[in-house]
Parts: structure tokens; sequence; C-alpha cells
């Protein structure tokens, strides 16, 4: 048996890093209580160094916030070019309110 650690950066438990004790590893996948799990996931990872366990979950976050960034941006511009638009009753020299 081997200490492992588990990334989960999804979920109700998320973030966190968790210790397991992993019975079996294999190329793709790592036993855990008898029961295979798949060493990269969706909602968790599993690592046998905790500081990669840590950087996996942190390098999840920054990505995030990276996505919110550009989509804040892209909410931004949009809403200066809703500030300008005109009312096309009024002609296009006037700006509606």
């Amino acid at each position: 048996m081997s200490r492992w650690y588990k990334a989960i950066v999804e979920g109700y438990q998320s973030p966190s890093v968790d210790a397991v004790d992993v019975e079996r590893v294999t190329e793709s996948s790592v036993w855990i209580d008898g029961r295979r799990n798949s060493i990269e996931g969706r909602y968790c990872s599993y690592f046998s160094e905790f500081a990669d366990a840590k950087r996996h979950v942190v390098d999840h976050y920054l990505g995030k916030v990276e996505s919110a960034k550009r989509r804040l941006n892209n909410c931004q511009k949009d809403l200066r070019k809703a500030e300008c638009l005109l009312n096309p009753d009024q002609g296009s020299s006037s700006q509606s309110e």
C-alpha cells in the first residue's frame, strides 16, 4: 500500500487535497478500498506527491479566474456598446437615455 493524494476540484468537497492509501497502481488507474478509480478525472485526480496534487488544484482555479476575467472583459465591451446605442426614431445624431 502506498500513500497518494486525491486532488478534488469540483463538488461540495472542493477545493481540497486528501491523503489516500492506494492498494494498486496502473498507468491509468488506482485502487482504493478495492475499487478502481481513474487517475485523471473531471472532479478529482490522484497524485503520488502532495505538491503535484496541490498544483493541480491551484491551476484548475487559476484557469477559472482567467476564464472569468475574459468573460468580464467581454461583458464590459458589450456594456459600452449598449451605452452608445442610438434611438432609431430620433435620427443618427441623438442618443437615447
